[in-house]
């Protein structure tokens, strides 16, 4: 404690590089996710999520990409830039902030969603009608799928869509359009969000 008579006072403080967390991924059955992909993201960043878990391809765009361990563990730095870490596998899905894994170092994976959805028009099975699937809200800021969800409804007029995370999508119709010298393109039509 410094007295509030002491005149000035030199301080000398010794700067320690920050430490990193091991953090703990967990299956929705309570079991280690070992070979969980995990992708830190940072501003600029932009996720491209697949059926089995991040693309790998392209990576320029994206941020760090680590893997789980065999005992479901990978290393969390204490770089200020990260804003969200997110982890995907064949079983399941999720997000947390560097504050939540430094306060409890467990990231526990939700199953994977999966989309039902049965189109109809006039009361009749809408068919051959194609619709794009997204994110949407701020998470639409960095990530998406790719490839792009496309589906298009069958003779009963549904689709599904599995392997879906948690979260905020907007589903767009597709429609055809003719382009001269171009062949065939699509137009966004009626879009609804879920």
């Amino acid at each position: 404690e410094i007295p509030a008579d002491a005149g000035n006072v030199v301080l000398n403080a010794a700067l320690r590089p920050a430490k990193s967390v091991s953090v703990t991924v967990y299956r929705p059955d309570g079991q280690l996710a070992a070979g969980t992909d995990i992708e830190l993201i940072s501003p600029g960043v932009h996720l491209q999520l697949n059926g089995a878990g991040f693309n790998h391809t392209g990576r320029e765009a994206a941020g760090a990409l680590l893997h789980t361990d065999p005992n479901g563990q990978f290393e969390l730095p204490s770089q200020t830039s990260i804003t969200r870490v997110v982890a995907a596998g064949p079983t399941g899905f999720a997000e947390a902030t560097p504050a939540m894994l430094f306060a409890d170092p467990t990231v526990q994976l939700q199953p994977w969603g999966k989309l039902e959805v049965g189109c109809t028009a006039g009361g009749q099975p809408a068919i051959e009608r194609e619709y794009q699937l997204d994110f949407s809200g701020g998470v639409f800021e960095y990530m998406s799928f790719e490839p792009p969800v496309e589906v298009k409804t069958d003779a009963e007029g549904h689709f599904s869509v599995s392997r879906m995370p948690p979260g905020q999508f907007q589903l767009t119709r597709l429609r055809p359009q003719a382009m001269a010298g171009f062949g065939r393109s699509w137009q966004p039509g009626d879009r609804t969000s879920f």
